[in-house]
């Protein structure tokens, strides 16, 4: 109803905030008569235009709504179906959970994103129809607010579209605020922390010394020996770590799989693990150096300000040498390619389509090795004898490891073609795998391939 008064599919800043206002007014007022909505969405909202100008949005249907049992400090039973309209429902919602106010807020908050970007957010996801997909992208990958939205709206939808209805904010009028810019937007739990100062040196306070006799003949004559014996002694250390390093070389060579006709190789394992169900090392889109957690915490924080490629456009990305273009592709250049830096030897991270043929040529199973959840990735026909096996291991934001164990997440080198911010890259969970774009400061895993540029 309201997409006829603005017929270019998007709404100003300006007028839909105002409509945002107003909603967010009607459901705080109803949330405090103890009445959670449950199916906001654009055929539930009537805007029109006021005689003296500016817009009046009302909320409709309540059919849905739900009484909430303050005495029990939950919602009713009723409420913990599934029902609403796909796009629009929280991922409590998807997973039959409790449902709360917070739940018409996130609802708000997709209504919002649709408002400004003509789209609702995961759109690819819901264009599938495939249910578990949808299902997958509500409640597993981190949701990452369009670049083109200014800084307050991206922070404040990102918040409202939380995965947990805890991290959300505390009411909707509390929503419309940030996006306003009033207040702050910023995630209780995690954030991107703050660093540490450089520790300073401090002055030598040591006392002066007595200047140290000359040596004697005979202590030269043993200083001489004993730089002998180190030189060998480094010679055989270097020895040893080139052979080590040429044997682990020749070891990957070994460790990879082809798993359809005319694709590439996979390694066995991810970038930095030492066997299939490790994790391994984090990278943001473009970082060659990789970083591990203790635990879950990281001592790097993954972060906007820390990662070099975010905020550029193809343009910038290519005359600063981040990308070059192969088979009509951009891809990170090879000096920015973690594979291709780690190990050499033609491995490199794979592409968008690669990533894309590994889901649908063929069979993933979600299993549980030596303690790890993850995928097992198996060919198909000829190939049926090959597999993968690729861990859930979470991702990086800020210093915190996230969902490991839960969820899955990939870089390819392929940057998002109409975006400065964002890279493709492969998520899974349990329920489902799709190729989506992540925001490049995410800390994400690496599986190298070697051969068929695709």
């Amino acid at each position: 109803k309201w997409r006829k008064l603005f017929p270019g599919n998007k709404v100003p800043l300006e007028q839909a905030l105002e409509i945002a206002r107003q909603i967010a007014s009607a459901l705080d007022y109803a949330h405090g008569q103890r009445i959670i909505h449950r199916d906001v969405k654009p055929s539930n909202v009537v805007v029109e235009t006021k005689k003296g100008g500016g817009l009046a949005a009302r909320v409709l249907d309540f059919g849905l709504a739900a009484e909430i049992r303050s005495s029990m400090g939950r919602v009713s039973r009723e409420v913990r179906d599934t029902s609403g309209t796909r796009p629009y429902m929280a991922p409590e919602q998807w997973l039959g959970e409790k449902q709360g106010l917070a739940s018409d807020q996130y609802a708000l908050a997709v209504l919002v994103h649709e408002l400004l970007t003509g789209e609702v957010p995961f759109a690819s996801a819901f264009g599938t129809g495939d249910f578990e997909l949808m299902k997958s992208a509500v409640t597993t990958i981190p949701f990452a607010a369009p670049e083109e939205l200014p800084q307050p709206v991206r922070s404040a939808l990102e918040r409202a579209l939380a995965k947990k209805s805890a991290e959300r904010f505390a009411s909707c009028g509390t929503f419309v605020a940030a996006l306003e810019g009033e207040g702050t937007a910023a995630m209780p739990p995690g954030g991107t922390g703050r660093e540490s100062p450089a520790p300073q040196r401090q002055p030598d306070a040591s006392p002066p010394i007595d200047r140290p006799k000359p040596p004697s003949k005979k202590s030269k004559l043993v200083r001489r020996r004993i730089l002998a014996i180190l030189a060998g002694v480094g010679f055989l250390v270097f020895w040893g770590l080139w052979h080590t390093a040429t044997r682990d070389r020749e070891a990957r060579l070994e460790e990879k799989v082809q798993l359809w006709e005319g694709g590439p190789y996979w390694a066995s394992k991810n970038l930095g693990a030492d066997k299939p169900e490790e994790y391994g090392l984090y990278f943001w889109w473009g970082d060659t150096e990789g970083h591990r957690p203790s635990g879950t915490t990281f001592d790097f924080n993954f972060s906007e300000s820390n990662t070099p490629t975010y905020g550029k456009d193809i343009s910038t990305l290519r005359s600063e040498g981040w990308i070059v273009s192969k088979n009509g592709t951009y891809v990170l250049a090879p000096e920015h390619d973690a594979a291709h830096v780690k190990w050499g030897g033609g491995w490199r991270m794979p592409t968008e389509q690669e990533l894309t043929d590994l889901n649908g040529k063929c069979d993933w199973r979600w299993t549980t090795r030596n303690g790890v959840n993850g995928y097992v990735v198996r060919g198909r026909g000829a190939y049926v004898s090959n597999s993968i096996f690729l861990p859930a291991a979470g991702y990086g934001r800020g210093y915190s490891l996230d969902r490991a164990g839960s969820f899955g997440g990939y870089w390819s080198s392929v940057p998002r073609s109409d975006s400065s911010y964002g890279s493709r890259g492969l998520y899974f969970y349990s329920g489902g795998h799709l190729t989506y774009s992540s925001d490049r400061y995410y800390g994400f895993s690496v599986r190298p391939v070697q051969g068929f540029t695709k």
